[in-house]
């Protein structure tokens, strides 16, 4: 059985993605996240001053962590 996501939902869906490439493009922007491809570096995890940035940086930084030390 396939599941879809009905018209608010697949909207708050893609606003959700939109708003989370916002912020990859802010910390690219600011020098402290690369993108190659399909790889995710952060090259600079000192505080950026933007609460909103510093937080995700610190989620990313977890995260990439995370999925290191399963592979």
């Amino acid at each position: 059985m396939a599941i879809t996501l009905a018209g608010s939902a697949q909207q708050r869906q893609a606003a959700g993605w939109a708003v989370s490439g916002g912020i990859l493009l802010e910390l690219v922007l600011a020098g402290r996240a690369s993108v190659t491809g399909k790889h995710l570096e952060l090259v600079d995890t000192t505080p950026t001053g933007d609460s909103l940035l510093d937080s995700r940086t610190a989620l990313i930084e977890t995260w990439m962590r995370v999925v290191a030390s399963a592979g």
